[in-house]
């Protein structure tokens, strides 16, 4: 079993790669499958839970035609698709991965 502090190092990580993802793509199609291997990859994670709300929440505001792509490539009421349309407060999610509101707009 992994420790508490394993699984926030693991967290970080995720979140760090997260970043890394938004900061290299533009908002366009062509940077889909990046991102969507990224969400696919964490979703098989099972050392911890990841924070995959809250990363749809953030893509929906700081790189909407890459979500809006995502979503459309989507088979609805798959699981990963079920999955996008849930979301938090930004305000929310942005707290929750350590960034403010300064992110969105770098």
């Amino acid at each position: 079993m992994n420790t508490i502090s394993e699984q926030d190092d693991i967290r970080q990580k995720m979140i760090l790669t997260f970043i890394q993802h938004l900061q290299a793509m533009k908002d366009d199609r062509k940077d889909l499958p990046k991102i969507r291997e990224f969400l696919s990859d964490i979703l098989l994670l099972r050392k911890v839970t990841p924070p995959i709300i809250e990363f749809t929440t953030v893509l929906k505001y700081k790189r909407p035609n890459v979500y809006r792509a995502l979503k459309d490539s989507c088979i609805a009421g798959t699981a990963f698709h079920q999955l996008l349309l849930l979301e938090v407060p930004l305000d929310i999610a942005l707290d929750r991965l350590g960034l403010n509101e300064d992110f969105l707009t770098t």
